[in-house]
């Protein structure tokens, strides 16, 4: 039965081998006829009573047990009841941390469990300062260095160690650009047998990661192991081919929205309202983003489309980033403050309110992977105007939900053009709010569980 962590007496670790747990034993036991306690390795007894807890490395907490990846880890074999699948999620950054891959497998972990799957996140994220619950046991191993990034150097020895013990029914692992730890534990369980999906999120440098990836996948045979190989978009996938070769098997997994809290009802307001929402750091292109609006000023005044002070555009960019105090003194040189507007960052609620005041999204960047926000923007019923080199642009099509344009000039040209006829807006908005969503998360997980079945297939016939 379970019983409280004050009743866990020393846990003697050595590392990556066995767990010695020895509980309370005393006169009284012996007398009473209790058998004294045994030191098997990790096996699901007693460490059942632990469930669910998720501890950082070396946090003491009110029992006095030290704890460790090695505790979590054996409360996470302990907790699982064989429903659906055994799933292991692996990250090299999770929540806190709120970006991009973090909030996609965050929901992607959440959404399994509620359908019934058995889930163990691995990560190098740190727990943060608030202690938060989860319904399924995330296991931290952490390391503390001068940058503060989250990295463990013994996390891939811990991490393959929990695999092997869990035997899963397929690990998922979640790649960017930088995600040392993954790259190691796939690397380390490409041929293992066990199903493996992979899920590439982000775009990778041409210059530097895809050579050096490719170098690294033909040194290791790592294109001739039985994984299902997965990106965010059609873009991503391409770039994994150049890395596996042209005959790998990539398919699309997209990124998943929960759409009712994104789909309010419009509120009317006055002129055009153009949005976005994003990071101030260079790949975003935030800098041409302020130029592009600015310039559309300039054209609407100089083209003497409209009295200046008859400007119908309002824009506002929301976000945080290094870049974010460098902008905000540009436009108020500029004297540009009084239409464009920068609130910071945004909670998902403000933003859902935001978006059901506004006209566009716009996404000038062409280093998006798939853009979760401009997704978020198609849910909620806006225009959204991107670049076509982008991985948005794949969803977005020309005059039926939005605009993909080749360069900047030609979102200047577009943004004049919905200035001049705003009635295009309300055609697009129609479409938008009518359509059946492409992007939800019962679809992606129908997806996702689609291919964790073909992995198992890949695993077992060895192809």
């Amino acid at each position: 039965g379970r019983r409280p962590l004050t009743a866990l007496t020393p846990v003697q670790i050595r590392l990556g081998v066995q767990i010695l747990f020895m509980p309370r034993y005393d006169g009284n036991s012996a007398r009473s006829g209790a058998p004294p306690p045994s030191s098997s390795g990790l096996g699901r007894r007693p460490l059942t009573a632990l469930t669910p807890v998720q501890i950082r490395l070396g946090v003491q907490i009110p029992a006095g047990l030290r704890p460790c990846f090695f505790v979590s880890c054996a409360a996470a074999l302990g907790i699982c009841k064989n429903k659906s699948m055994r799933i292991v999620l692996v990250s090299d950054t999770f929540r806190p941390t709120m970006g991009g891959i973090e909030t996609q497998v965050g929901a992607l972990a959440d959404h399994l469990h509620s359908r019934g799957h058995d889930i163990v996140v691995l990560t190098c994220t740190p727990e943060g300062n608030a202690l938060s619950e989860s319904l399924y046991p995330v296991l931290r191993s952490s390391w503390r260095n001068p940058f503060n990034a989250p990295i463990d150097p013994k996390a891939p020895r811990r991490f393959i160690d929990f695999i092997q013990r869990f035997n899963p029914d397929v690990v998922h692992y979640h790649m960017g650009e930088l995600t040392p730890v993954v790259q190691s534990v796939l690397l380390n369980l490409k041929d293992s047998r066990i199903p493996q999906v992979v899920t590439v999120h982000s775009l990778w440098d041409p210059r530097v990661t895809i050579p050096a990836f490719r170098a690294i996948a033909r040194r290791t045979g790592l294109a001739q192991a039985p994984i299902m190989w997965t990106g965010v978009s059609e873009l991503v996938n391409e770039q994994i081919r150049q890395v596996m070769g042209p005959d790998i098997c990539v398919s699309t997994l997209h990124n998943g929205v929960d759409v009712a809290p994104w789909q309010r009802p419009p509120v009317a307001h006055q002129g055009i309202v153009a949005v976005t929402a994003t990071r101030f750091a260079p790949r975003k292109r935030v800098d041409a983003l302020i130029e592009i609006l600015s310039e559309t000023r300039r054209r609407w005044d100089s083209y003497s489309r409209g009295r200046s002070s008859d400007f119908p555009l309002r824009a506002v960019v929301a976000g945080e980033g290094p870049l974010f105090e460098g902008i905000q003194r540009r436009v108020e040189r500029a004297g540009l403050g009084n239409w464009l507007l920068l609130p910071g960052r945004l909670s998902a609620t403000q933003l859902q309110d935001l978006y059901s005041r506004s006209d566009i999204f716009l996404a000038p960047s062409v280093k998006e992977s798939a853009s979760i926000a401009g997704r978020e923007a198609l849910a909620s019923g806006l225009a959204v105007m991107t670049r076509s080199q982008s991985g948005l642009a794949e969803v977005v099509e020309n005059g039926l939900n939005g605009w993909c344009l080749d360069n900047d000039d030609e979102m200047i040209e577009a943004l004049l053009s919905v200035l001049e006829t705003p009635a295009q807006l309300e055609r697009i908005h129609e479409h938008n709010r009518g359509e059946d969503f492409p992007f939800t998360w019962e679809k992606v997980i129908e997806a996702t569980e689609s291919y964790y079945r073909q992995a198992q297939e890949l695993a077992s016939t060895g192809d």
